[in-house]
């Protein structure tokens, strides 16, 4: 993956905000699809999964119970937002 592709996404979005206009967003928005699911599927296989090998089985556990909880404040969050967003329109 081209190292700038997500800063050009953004600058692709916002000059799409400002002139109305597609500009590279669809060319981009395309390479990123391309480019994502060999990434995550290399991240998964060569790293995630060889390094799980390094913690104990109760790292595991703790680092598990960490994601969860934070997952859950996150999306707890997320809908708090939402709803005072829709509250303030």
């Amino acid at each position: 993956m081209r190292s700038t592709l997500v800063g050009e996404l953004l600058e692709a979005a916002r000059t799409y905000r400002n002139e109305d206009s597609l500009g590279r967003l669809p060319e981009l928005l395309n390479e990123l699809v391309e480019f994502y699911p060999r990434h995550i599927m290399k991240e998964d296989r060569g790293f995630f999964r060889p390094v799980m090998d390094y913690f104990s089985d109760d790292e595991l556990r703790s680092m598990l119970a960490e994601m969860r909880d934070f997952d859950a404040r996150m999306i707890h969050e997320h809908y708090e937002r939402l709803v005072t967003d829709y509250e303030a329109e």
